[in-house]
């Protein structure tokens, strides 16, 4: 995954990245809000799912990965993924960095070193 780094024009430095989700939810809210009843065979008997894992519910336009925006200060997100953003001029990467959308910063856990 190629990482950069670069320095906006008001001198802030950032590392940008892109991320790309393995599995994301594929339920949307809308497909889940229907009326229509499931069969009941369908809703007994044994779990189909086979994999246990966790899913996160991705923000509409998120599905298909976007790039990271970190700086001490701030994250940001872009999505879609530009084409090339890896070989873009730290210019470029700036008027990127200003269009994407701010993102919460997760916090490490107290104690976590």
């Amino acid at each position: 995954m190629p990482l950069r780094m670069f320095r906006d024009e008001r001198g802030c430095e950032w590392r940008v990245w892109e991320v790309r989700p393995l599995r994301p939810e594929r339920r949307s809210a809308e497909r889940r809000r229907t009326t229509e009843a499931v069969a009941r065979d369908r809703r007994e008997g044994s779990d189909r799912r086979v994999l246990m894992e966790t899913r996160v519910r991705l923000l509409h336009g998120l599905a298909h990965g976007w790039l990271t925006f970190d700086s001490d200060r701030e994250k940001r997100r872009l999505a879609p993924i530009p084409a090339g953003w890896e070989l873009l001029p730290d210019r470029m990467l700036s008027l990127l960095c200003r269009e994407a959308r701010p993102a919460e910063r997760h916090r490490e856990p107290r104690g976590a070193a």
